[in-house]
């Protein structure tokens, strides 16, 4: 039996309260991002920021992007993101 494998999707969406300057600094240290990818990152379009990880490796990468101050959905590959409805969305 296999273990179930999640990508970790990113609509930019933060969390409620958090500034939006500091949350995109704080992505932007995460993943070595430039401007470019960070405004792809921050577009609203869903982004896979990470691919085929296991179901601890999915809860870690949810908690680093909570803690910055952003939202991430952990999908199954094929299925539809979990509903979860946004805190905010950075336009």
């Amino acid at each position: 039996m296999t273990d179930k494998t999640f990508n970790i999707i990113f609509k930019g969406e933060i969390v409620g309260g958090a500034d939006e300057a500091t949350v995109k600094a704080n992505v932007a240290k995460m993943f070595k991002a430039n401007d470019k990818v960070l405004a792809k990152l921050f577009s609203g379009e869903a982004i896979a920021i990470k691919k085929n990880v296991d179901k601890a490796g999915a809860m870690k990468y949810r908690a680093l992007m909570k803690k910055a101050g952003a939202i991430c959905y952990a999908q199954v590959p094929g299925e539809p993101l979990p509903e979860q409805k946004p805190v905010a969305q950075v336009k």
